[in-house]
């Protein structure tokens, strides 16, 4: 295979990816009750999650690649002006993977950093993919998912619950994260949603690592 010399700036971003994606899988290997993230959330009472170390540990981390501070963001949540939005979307899904389920609109969200470095062509298809799994996965508007008669998307679940629970809390997702929990069974559906989206995220942050690992051998 041919060697890509990676500039400083390129190899200590993958570098900086390869030790969060290592801490990530350290907390969550250090669950005691198994199961993965997923286990980890299931099994603490919802009001323990603000003050499980183990819980604010992995989410602590999992922004690095969700929020742009970093420069290791593989799909942001954070809502950006039209100009730069990342652009794709459903519409671009749908011409690389065919018929897809009942999709939602998602805001303009900011261009992930890890689009800009000068990598292989391998190492972008791996970003990529994993990008469009997640857009594609948070899109969607689950079937028994209403409230106040409107369908509800699962970016709309991750985001409310990452802002309005765990991470740099804001008093409008604070507010709607309250209304929800204030309905108990749509709120242990949320719930569900939420989780098996944060364990979609991680899986696929840990397949952008090892392309990344596979990135620094060759260029060393």
């Amino acid at each position: 295979m041919s060697t890509q010399t990676l500039s400083e700036d390129t190899q200590n971003t993958l570098e900086l990816f390869v030790e969060r994606t290592e801490a990530l899988a350290q907390f969550v290997s250090t669950n005691p009750f198994g199961g993965g993230v997923v286990g980890l959330f299931r099994n603490v009472d919802e009001q323990e999650w603000q003050i499980h170390s183990a819980i604010n540990g992995t989410l602590c981390i999992l922004r690095s690649f969700l929020q742009s501070q970093d420069h290791i963001t593989l799909f942001s949540v954070e809502e950006a002006r039209p100009q730069q939005a990342e652009l794709r979307g459903p519409r671009f899904l749908q011409t690389l993977l065919g018929p897809l389920p009942s999709l939602g609109q998602l805001p303009p969200l900011r261009r992930p950093n890890l689009f800009d470095l000068n990598v292989s062509a391998r190492w972008r298809e791996t970003v990529y993919h994993a990008y469009e799994q997640i857009y594609l996965a948070l899109a969607i508007e689950p079937d028994n998912l209403l409230y106040n008669g409107q369908k509800i998307t699962r970016f709309e679940v991750f985001n409310t619950f990452f802002y309005g629970k765990f991470v740099h809390v804001t008093t409008e997702k604070r507010k709607k994260y309250n209304q929800w929990k204030s309905e108990p069974e749509l709120f242990n559906k949320l719930k569900e949603v939420f989780m098996d989206s944060l364990a979609m995220i991680i899986g696929q942050i840990m397949e952008v690592a090892n392309a990344s690992k596979e990135e620094l051998a060759h260029s060393a």
